[in-house]
């Protein structure tokens, strides 16, 4: 079933009684650290997921979901970061690694435990797959996603992470929420006004080389008429 290990998951976090304090924070941000980023139409531009910790927690599973505040953007490509593994057995995000590159749409994520009608989708892992390395995953950057906005996509898209459930064996550890990441999408110059720009540079460069200097000007005398013949 799709949602098979998502539930499992679910479930096994949620039996736990007594809940921590709020211990993780989740961060989406540009490959650069910033909160806002510009792109054009057709370019590809990737987006990190961050969790950060005040009191040095670790966990071995984790569902999120990211939500856009408008369409129009192409979803690439998924990479977790190690103890998880992309397309392993304990991956279940929905879209799956690969059934990419796809247009995201209020229909991409929908079924149980969803966000109706909401623009989203769904990173989901449980550390299972390489059972010899460390199991778990401490702070930093958790997976990077990679995007691109449609050739007629234009204005802000906003991406906001939706903590569901972050785990450590049968332990839930509450999320709050960080920050979010704002895609603003401009259109690429227009070709044919690069082009008069182009040649509006063009002949400045070459009247300026045509101007007349001083020493260029030749000198003429002056006839100084006195009269007589």
């Amino acid at each position: 079933m799709k949602y098979f290990r998502t539930v499992w998951c679910l479930t096994s976090c949620l039996m736990v009684l007594n809940f921590a304090h709020a211990d993780y924070t989740v961060n989406v941000v540009s490959s650069t650290g910033q909160s806002t980023i510009t792109v054009v139409p057709l370019q590809k531009f990737t987006v990190d997921i961050f969790l950060e910790s005040d009191a040095n927690d670790s966990h071995n599973s984790v569902v999120l979901d990211l939500l856009f505040s408008d369409s129009g953007l192409t979803y690439h490509d998924f990479q977790w970061q190690p103890p998880f593994v992309t397309g392993g057995f304990g991956d279940d995000s929905f879209p799956a690694h690969e059934d990419l590159s796809l247009t995201l749409t209020p229909l991409t994520l929908s079924g149980p435990s969803t966000n109706e009608g909401i623009i989203d989708l769904r990173l989901s892992n449980l550390a299972i797959d390489n059972l010899q390395s460390d199991p778990f995953f401490k702070t930093g950057r958790l997976v990077i996603l990679e995007f691109s906005a449609s050739k007629s996509t234009r204005g802000e898209i906003r991406l906001t992470p939706k903590p569901i459930a972050v785990g450590r064996g049968l332990q839930l550890i509450p999320v709050n929420l960080g920050s979010s990441l704002t895609v603003t999408v401009v259109p690429e110059p227009d070709a044919t006004a690069l082009m008069f720009v182009g040649l509006g540079f063009v002949f400045l460069c070459l009247r300026k080389t045509q101007v007349p200097t001083r020493s260029s000007v030749p000198k003429r005398g002056i006839k100084i008429f006195t009269g007589s013949t």
